[in-house]
């Protein structure tokens, strides 16, 4: 995730509302902001230009800098969120309890023991970033409308099937949702409406914030089809405004938001950055600029098939169907000193000082459909035809370079996002 407070520090103190910013995001940190500050901060933040990014960053500085000195000196610190969360949740302040209880999960939920006074070991940086994407998701809903009034209720609901809550409420359908948290279990799917004609199918576990222009996803998986208007969509990264018409799917996993834009076109902000335009057949995967999926499906070119490996970044999947010639088939996927081959008989990987050779089930000459993927959080897999024993592998970015030898692609697709749907996965 890109930093907001790193460029142009010294410029963004001496804007005039900096230390009014710092003052209210430090506040808002320690959960000791009111609601005129709330709606104070919130104007702040969404100013037009290059105040709004400004106060962006030195909110973000101010944030991670409170965090930071809970964490060295105070040990305990995770354990006394937690239970000020539990309390919190217990003593049921509507607005809060979803984004208490989710950060009462991602700190563990572990109540602090009695420890000496001592001088801290130096903190792990996951810990420190599990905190601040906390409170970078809150801070991302407040930009795309946290203070609309809960009267309004922009948003209803169509349909949901399994466990789904709003401010500590069962969410049914039928029901208007306002911009409150909203939690959805693990197998859960609801589908949302707006005025205007816009509609979204979230599958859970998913955290989210609806507002009357879209909503703000801290974690999850959604697609979307726009009506009317535009539709503003949160991510941990930045958000993305989708034209009329717009088609696009977008999925949150451990605080990184990928997107990917299937009809129409829209406008990717991220955090600290300039604007860039996400038309279709595009995606987006965390602050990286957008960038296409490349079709394989080609039978002019010949093997050796070289692939610009440049804007596939973070989350992508490769998959191909091989097609068999003649005995003695081969065909090698390179990505640097990583390559796999596969023949007739067998899968072979090379990489990471390891060389492992794993037999295929069935005739030499059989087609074979070859998957590899690697996901935002960095999980590497493989699949072929035949193997039922595939080992652990290490992809740092997808295959550069297909060479084959008495055998063709029939089809195959390189592509980086979301997931097309991850109920219909399971």
């Amino acid at each position: 995730m890109n930093d907001p407070a790193a460029p142009s520090a010294a410029d963004d103190h001496a804007h005039p509302d900096a230390a009014e910013v710092f003052a209210l995001a430090g506040a808002f940190a320690r959960h000791e902001i009111d609601d005129a500050g709330l709606a104070r901060l919130h104007g702040l933040l969404v100013a037009p230009g290059e105040a709004g990014r400004a106060a962006a960053r030195v909110a973000w500085q101010a944030i991670t800098t409170d965090i930071d000195l809970r964490l060295a000196l105070n040990e305990a610190y995770p354990g006394q969120v937690a239970m000020k969360v539990a309390a919190t949740t217990a003593a049921g302040r509507d607005r809060d309890r979803g984004f208490l209880a989710n950060l009462f999960a991602r700190l563990g939920g572990r109540r602090p023991g009695l420890s000496e006074i001592k001088s801290p070991p130096p903190r792990p940086r996951g810990l420190r970033m599990a905190v601040v994407a906390g409170f970078a998701s809150v801070l991302l809903a407040i930009g795309t409308g946290w203070l609309l009034a809960p009267a309004q209720a922009p948003v209803r609901v169509v349909s949901v099937v399994g466990a789904a809550s709003a401010g500590g409420s069962t969410v049914v359908a039928g029901s208007r949702l306002g911009p409150r948290p909203v939690a959805l279990a693990a197998g859960a799917r609801l589908v949302l409406l707006w005025d205007g004609g816009t509609r979204a199918e979230i599958s859970g576990p998913a955290s989210l914030v609806p507002v009357s222009d879209g909503l703000s996803l801290a974690s999850g998986w959604l697609q979307a089809t726009v009506g009317d208007g535009t539709m503003a969509l949160g991510l941990p990264e930045g958000q993305l405004r989708l034209d009329s018409g717009a088609d696009a799917i977008a999925e949150v996993i451990a605080g990184h938001g990928a997107a990917a834009v299937h009809q129409g076109h829209g406008e990717w902000r991220p955090v600290g950055a300039m604007p860039s335009v996400i038309v279709q057949g595009q995606a987006l995967d965390g602050s990286a600029a957008g960038y296409r999926s490349l079709d394989l499906i080609d039978p002019r070119p010949p093997l050796p098939w070289l692939i610009d490996p440049d804007p596939l970044a973070g989350r992508w999947t490769m998959a191909v169907t091989i097609r068999p010639s003649e005995p003695g088939w081969s065909l090698t996927a390179r990505c640097g000193m990583t390559t796999i081959t596969i023949t007739g008989s067998d899968l072979v990987y090379e990489g990471s000082g390891r060389r492992i050779r794993c037999e295929l089930a069935g005739p030499v000459l059989r087609e074979r459909r070859l998957a590899c993927w690697r996901s935002a959080i960095g999980a590497c897999g493989l699949s072929i035809d035949g193997a039922t024993d595939i080992p652990a592998v290490d992809w740092p970015a997808p295959p550069s370079r297909l060479d084959g030898h008495g055998a063709t692609l029939n089809d195959g697709r390189i592509a980086t996002g979301p997931r097309a749907d991850p109920m219909r996965e399971r």
